[in-house]
């Protein structure tokens, strides 16, 4: 004697089934064409009995058992609907990728400041209030500053680098004060940093190299630390290779020590453009401005030549590193790939809307068998969920090419740290996850219309 319950199951089926094929045959089939179609519009129907069995005894538990058996089904439909499923994909991978890609670039720029410097936050510019700056008066808020950790001064120039059996090339470099790596936190990858010794007139000249130009023009050689090269006519000693992706303060090549001439020291020129300090723990900006004015008012009493009405303003990470401007450009940009997400979802959930109009047979056949409506609504859940998990995948490789690609292109001063960080994949996540479940919803309003 066969099972109660697969004989009740089966009749239940062979009933609707007889349903929809006399009713193709009202509509001018014949009987062979409207089986058929009949079968194809019940093309879930192993799809529910499975179910049905899954309700009736579960081996590991009826939550887990049951998600396994939505795994099933939504994979079996997205087989059945090959067109829908490329397409619902590959918009959500467009969408979760380029969100991504600009949540990483505005992460970076907003919130990352210098790639291996701890709590860039704390780093502030410090100019004057006519744009002069004489190397003394850096001397003189490094040595009496009590709100600064730390003051560097630096000073943008070219130099050509060849000799090594080199071609020589112009690259951008950067003269720093001793310590300056140091006030960042920061080492070299390999060799030292500049000592007091080296900023002193006479003193061999010393050179340390970004981590892609040691790459690039020396081939990573670990040898480089000690050679001699060719610096603007001048042979100079490779003592350093910075760590991969540090670049301080705008996108340098080379760093060299920066060495004062007579004219500096003596106030009569100005020597460079800013310097860059870092506060204390627990120094608000305010103070730190407050005390360089006392320094300035001193020094204005005992040089009037130069420094009368001279007085150095403080500007807080953001405002020189990125600018208001390009704060605010960033933003509205993540604010557009954002509504180009919900442009995503709403398509998205339209096709979803499509598939449970096209499937209305296939669900009120489950329903009839027993299925309740929450059930169903799981089901189309799971199947959401799972589209947006292979469109995150596909958006997390899309992201990743985008950033490989973007440092070629980009054009600002600005070197971001770019890279698929913790705080990026989370983003991905809650953003694909978010993407699945208000593609369901469409889907689920559609049943309950059913």
């Amino acid at each position: 004697m066969g099972d109660p319950f697969e004989e009740g199951m089966n009749k239940e089926l062979q009933f609707h089934l007889d349903q929809a094929t006399a009713d193709y045959i009202a509509q001018g089939l014949s009987p062979d064409e409207a089986r058929q179609r009949a079968r194809k519009d019940f093309g879930a129907v192993d799809l529910a009995k499975e179910e049905l069995r899954d309700t009736r005894l579960s081996f590991l538990g009826p939550v887990f058992d049951g998600l396994l058996s939505d795994l099933r089904q939504s994979v079996r439909h997205f087989r059945s609907a090959p067109s829908f499923t490329v397409i619902a994909i590959g918009m959500l991978a467009l969408g979760i990728g380029v969100n991504s890609a600009v949540f990483t670039v505005v992460d970076a720029a907003l919130f990352g400041g210098y790639t291996h410097v701890q709590e860039s936050d704390r780093l502030v510019q410090i100019r004057s209030n006519n744009s002069t700056l004489y190397y003394p008066d850096f001397r003189a808020w490094q040595s009496e500053s009590k709100s600064l950790q730390g003051v560097a001064l630096v000073r943008g120039v070219f130099h050509t680098l060849g000799g090594n059996g080199l071609t020589p090339e112009s690259l951008f470099t950067t003269e720093i004060s001793s310590g300056t790596f140091g006030m960042l936190g920061v080492r070299p990858l390999l060799g030292r940093d500049f000592s007091v010794e080296d900023e002193r007139a006479g003193a061999e000249p010393v050179l340390i190299l970004r981590h892609d130009i040691w790459s690039s023009r020396f081939g990573a050689n670990p040898a480089i630390i000690g050679q001699q090269v060719v610096l603007s006519g001048r042979a100079a000693k490779v003592i350093g290779v910075m760590p991969e992706g540090f670049s301080f303060p705008w996108g340098q090549s080379l760093w060299t020590p920066l060495i004062p001439s007579p004219a500096a020291l003596a106030r009569q020129t100005a020597y460079a453009r800013y310097a860059i300090g870092r506060l204390q723990p627990g120094v608000s900006m305010k103070t730190a401005q407050i005390e360089l004015d006392t320094i300035a008012a001193h020094l204005s009493e005992a040089y009037p030549a130069t420094n009368k009405n001279l007085r150095p303003i403080l500007s807080g990470f953001e405002d020189w590193y990125i600018g208001q401007r390009n704060r605010s450009l960033y933003r509205m940009t993540w604010a557009a790939v954002l509504f180009l997400l919900v442009i995503v979802c709403a398509n998205v959930a339209n096709l979803f809307v499509g598939q449970a109009i096209s499937r209305s047979r296939e669900i009120a056949v489950r329903l009839a068998l027993g299925s309740g409506r929450w059930r169903i609504y799981r089901q189309l859940l799971m199947e959401g969920l799972m589209l947006a998990g292979l469109g995150g995948l596909g958006g997390l490789i899309l992201a990743w090419t985008f950033l490989r690609i973007y440092p070629t292109v980009e054009v600002s001063e600005v070197i971001l740290g770019l890279s698929l960080n913790t705080r990026t994949v989370v983003y991905l996540v809650l953003i694909s996850a978010t993407a699945g479940l208000t593609s369901s919803l469409g889907a689920a309003g559609a049943c309950q219309r059913l």
